[in-house]
């Protein structure tokens, strides 16, 4: 999609606003296109309204998250995946995103266990063993690194560590 036709959705979607503006799912939209246009403040402000009409909604909490996860707040982005994984217990994205988050803040053990949830989910998940990998080698386990990074380039030849 381009930067054009991203823009056009985000007045598309200010319109439904403005229309009706206890759409959480305009909210939701147009913050995933601000996130694609790397308007990380503009997902957080929009995912946050679209929390605040469709609590219950377990992807607004992980793109919110994903914006967090872009402007540093790692701990506010592990309490949004958390949130996403207690309202949909099987959400592969929200484990893995919880997973970097977790890495992120220093949590490596942690960091394991959700990315070895998502590979047992789905065995074929690049990321998942890209992301184990990286945070047994902050654990000093090379050997754990090396298969991980070896399988993941197997799934993805085109995956950069």
């Amino acid at each position: 999609m381009s930067k054009k036709s991203i823009l056009k959705s985000i007045v598309d979607y200010d319109q439904a606003i403005a229309l009706n503006p206890e759409n959480g799912s305009a909210y939701y939209n147009r913050g995933r296109a601000k996130y694609k246009l790397d308007d990380y403040d503009g997902a957080v402000t929009d995912s946050t309204q679209a929390i605040a009409l469709t609590p219950d909604f377990a992807v607004n909490y992980l793109y919110r998250g994903l914006a967090k996860s872009k402007l540093g707040d790692h701990h506010g982005a592990k309490a949004d995946f958390d949130r996403a994984i207690a309202l949909k217990p099987d959400y592969a994205a929200a484990y893995g995103s919880r997973g970097r988050a977790k890495s992120a803040l220093g949590d490596h053990h942690g960091a394991i266990a959700d990315f070895s949830w998502v590979i047992d989910f789905d065995p074929e998940n690049a990321g998942a063993y890209l992301g184990r990998g990286r945070a047994k080698f902050a654990l000093d386990d090379h050997d754990g690194y090396e298969a991980d990074r070896k399988r993941a380039t197997e799934l993805d030849p085109t995956l950069k560590d």
